[in-house]
């Protein structure tokens, strides 16, 4: 299936739903609904089946759900506004165009950066609720399993130069395709016990979009 079929965008009065088809295909559910992105819908479906729901800050303090969908560990997490500006206005964001969103912006992006084996997660789904003059939305993406942020790893033990090399290597193939990470620091770096490295797509203060494209190499003062 070309890219073009696989990334399909429904929409669910003014909510719209941009998702992989992939992920859903071979599954009883044919396309994302709004439950999806409901993280009450999946404590409901985890109680039910006497399981226990992880909803917890992840990586950093904004939370997050991981749930099963398709037998494949996934991620939800709802994009909120972080500095002054949170405490009036919590998770509306102006805007319009629906492409220009955070989630759209963030999920295309990580579809980019796996097309370049970037160690990222894959992104599964974006959801945008429209209100009148602004957005609320959501990012559904593959979860990183048997993984460890940096600094909780140096909490406990030491690692070797050449680990230290690989964490260097996985932030320069971000670099050569003029992806940075803005909000890089030991708590947004993940390892797994092969001495693997990823960067995950939310950080430790809020959930927004933190990588960021540029057209050519990034100038330093």
């Amino acid at each position: 299936m070309t890219l073009e079929n696989r990334y399909k965008i429904k929409k669910l009065d003014n909510s719209y739903i941009l998702y992989d088809d992939d992920y859903f295909s071979d599954s009883a559910i044919s396309h994302p609904g709004l439950q999806l992105f409901d993280a009450d819908y999946h404590a409901s479906v985890e109680q039910a089946s006497n399981a226990v729901l992880q909803q917890e800050a992840g990586i950093g303090r904004a939370r997050v759900t991981y749930f099963v969908h398709n037998e494949i560990a996934m991620v939800l997490k709802h994009y909120y506004r972080g500095g002054v500006v949170s405490a009036l206005i919590k998770d509306r964001y102006l805007g319009f165009n629906i492409e220009k969103s955070r989630a759209f912006r963030e999920w295309r992006l990580l579809k980019k950066m796996c097309r370049f084996d970037l160690p990222v997660p894959d992104a599964v789904a974006a959801h945008v609720k429209k209100g009148l003059l602004y957005y609320q939305a959501d990012l559904i993406t593959r979860k990183i399993e048997n993984t460890k942020t940096l600094s909780d790893v140096l909490n406990a033990e030491s690692i070797s130069v050449e680990q230290w090399k690989k964490v260097g290597v996985c932030i320069q193939l971000f670099h050569q395709k003029n992806i940075y990470h803005a909000d890089l620091n030991a708590r947004n770096i993940l390892l797994n016990k092969k001495g693997e490295v990823y960067l995950p797509n939310n950080n430790r203060e809020h959930s927004h979009t933190i990588f960021i494209q540029t057209f050519g190499p990034r100038k330093h003062p």
